[in-house]
């Protein structure tokens, strides 16, 4: 049986910068890139395999928005990638005000209208 679309939402490729923070730990920022976004969620790499469930925050640079947006996310996978130094993380978002849903809406509508 092939494996079936679980995203909801449009996702979109591209590279943006995050800085994530585990929450309930007392850990370092730590910057990361993005691969992919979409409105439920994105893929990123990150410095540390993380456990399913993991909460963090993400401040997310976004190329239509001039500050950083905040975002609270909860991890879904996390797998070695390269050499064990950087993981293939996937991430659904779990909290954020309007402002910032709607810009990252704008954005993956526009690049995915543009193909």
């Amino acid at each position: 049986m092939a494996d079936q679309e679980k995203r909801k939402a449009n996702r979109i490729s591209g590279h943006y910068i995050v800085s994530y923070r585990v929450l309930d730990k007392d850990e370092n920022i730590d910057i990361s890139q993005a691969k992919d976004i979409s409105s439920g969620g994105m893929f990123l790499t990150t410095s540390q395999q993380l456990a399913p469930g993991t909460n963090l925050k993400l401040d997310i640079k976004l190329p239509n928005c001039p500050e950083p947006i905040s975002i609270y996310a909860e991890v879904v996978d996390s797998q070695g990638g390269v050499n064990k130094v950087v993981f293939n993380t996937r991430v659904r978002f779990l909290k954020f005000d309007e402002e910032n849903r709607k810009m990252i809406e704008d954005l993956v509508e526009f690049y995915h209208k543009k193909g």
